[in-house]
């Protein structure tokens, strides 16, 4: 049986500094999965291409990673110059529908802190299923008040990688894949591989 490993990454910044987490105990989670394959976040172009419009953590130790231990990197991500346009657009969008004060903002707040209260709570920092309830609900809000918007940023770009890494899947029966990716994505590949019989998810790592 394939063996998935999901592992919500962070992206840097003052979230890594709050949640007190580092590229080394990043490190140690992947080592006790021991994957035989790794799917990432980086576009096959940009991978191809050696432009950099991925996140720093490649750079910084996930592709040196994965050179030390012979694990071969399959790049997975997929979205478009449009719809990185679009996501600009979205925080925008979501500030005109949430006025100080409304009942929509007060909700939007509530479950922003939940966000990261359920994260920074986590054994491995946005890593747990509890995280993953509360993204879900976020992306939720995020869809009906910004559906078109929310549907080719984030749902059809999710069905894009998860196609991608269907297909490392079939190119590897029964090996270790490691998928790492942004938080906000895990609860959507939880979802997708836990449903698959020929498949054992292991999430949090």
């Amino acid at each position: 049986m394939t063996k998935i490993g999901v592992f919500s990454s962070v992206h840097g910044g003052q979230i890594m500094e709050a949640c007190r987490w580092d590229d080394q105990k990043a490190i140690a989670a992947f080592d006790r999965f021991r994957p035989d394959v790794v799917c990432g976040e980086v576009r096959p172009e940009d991978w191809e291409g050696g432009e950099k419009r991925y996140p720093s953590e490649y750079d910084r130790y996930i592709f040196d990673y994965c050179k030390s231990r012979g694990v071969p990197f399959v790049p997975c991500d997929y979205w478009t110059e449009e719809d990185y346009q679009r996501t600009l657009k979205e925080s925008d969008i979501l500030e005109a529908k949430l006025p100080d004060g409304s009942e929509e903002a007060q909700r939007w707040d509530a479950i922003m802190d939940q966000f990261m209260q359920a994260g920074l709570e986590s054994a491995i920092p946005f890593n747990s299923t509890a995280f993953n309830d509360i993204a879900r609900r976020k992306h939720e809000m995020q869809g009906s008040l910004s559906p078109e918007t929310h549907q080719s940023t984030w749902a059809e770009r999710n069905r894009r990688i998860v196609e991608n890494i269907r297909r490392v899947i079939a190119e590897n029966p029964g090996k270790r894949i490691l998928v790492i990716f942004g938080a906000e994505h895990s609860y959507w590949f939880a979802d997708e591989f836990a449903e698959d019989k020929t498949i054992q998810l292991v999430f949090p790592l």
